[in-house]
């Protein structure tokens, strides 16, 4: 099932659709201020899974798309989360992660769930950063100069630079630019590394 959230002092459940092209049905027939800010989507539709093709096109519609599935399909999870998707909640995770999965895409943020970490983690297409580097790239991708980013980790200047030049270089080699700090921004954004557990 789909649910289009819009926030208006709350979120509010706007629409329940069985198929993203009744989705796309009800959303033609109201203006966009009426429209859905936020919509929650199920991998599996009817009797298959959903496109990708689906998610991209939601999105070029500047929403927010947030998985909630009890299908846990790493493949189609790791394609939608490329393609832009918030996050992913398990349909038995609870309404308070659920609500804060709903507002961490309101937002613009991503959710990262420990579930969603280890699905992420196995996609031959991100890095398998350290421990140190996950911290660097974050703390410096998120906007910290690279000397509050060596404060903060409690080494070096040069260190803390190592640590984001291997991650970097990491990022590189799955064929993902990551040269620039803007750069860096979009990756890790990409890979849910700035979502709000970050």
């Amino acid at each position: 099932m789909i649910i289009t959230l819009r926030e208006r002092g709350g979120h509010h459940v706007v629409a329940a659709c069985s198929t993203v092209a009744e989705l796309w049905e009800w959303m033609a027939a109201r203006p966009r201020p009426l429209g859905p800010d936020v919509v929650l989507l199920d991998l599996r539709l009817g009797s298959g899974l959903i496109d990708v093709a689906d998610v991209e096109r939601l999105l070029r519609r500047d929403l927010k798309v947030l998985i909630v599935s009890g299908t846990r399909d790493a493949g189609l999870l790791q394609e939608v989360l490329r393609a832009g998707a918030s996050g992913f909640v398990a349909k038995e995770d609870s309404a308070r992660e659920l609500l804060a999965a709903v507002e961490a895409a309101a937002t613009g943020n991503t959710w990262t769930s420990r579930e969603l970490a280890e699905i992420v983690a196995r996609d031959p297409a991100r890095p398998a950063l350290s421990e140190r580097e996950l911290e660097a790239v974050t703390l410096y991708a998120g906007g910290l100069t690279m000397a509050s980013v060596a404060r903060q980790m409690g080494v070096g200047y040069d260190t803390a630079r190592q640590y984001v030049e291997r991650a970097r270089r990491k990022w590189a080699d799955v064929g993902r630019d990551a040269r620039t700090k803007t750069d860096l921004y979009v990756v890790a954004q990409e890979d849910g590394l700035l979502g709000p557990d970050r």
